[in-house]
């Protein structure tokens, strides 16, 4: 499993963006629905999901995404990241 590693000052900015805020990136899909029960889960019309998730445990957001091709999810995972500015922070 891969996590984002984030500084305590992302933290508020990321939660707030995505959680209060309830902004999103551009993922270029039409929309089916967005949960905010556990995190940040977009469905996409048509099938496949991303989630941004905060961990309650440590100090690292995590991007989780399912579509129907390995190319597709990781298109899909890398809009949230650099949405959230996490690219290239990865930590496995």
């Amino acid at each position: 499993m891969k996590g984002k590693g984030y500084t305590h000052l992302t933290i508020p900015q990321a939660r707030q963006l995505l959680m209060e805020d309830r902004q999103l990136p551009d993922f270029g899909l039409e929309l089916q629905r967005v949960s905010y029960a556990d995190g940040c889960k977009v469905c996409f019309q048509g099938g496949g999901w991303v989630l941004a998730r905060f961990s309650g445990t440590e100090p690292l957001l995590r991007v989780f995404c399912e579509m129907d091709t390995a190319e597709r999810a990781g298109e899909m995972a890398a809009r949230m990241e650099r949405f959230l500015g996490l690219e290239g922070r990865n930590i496995e």
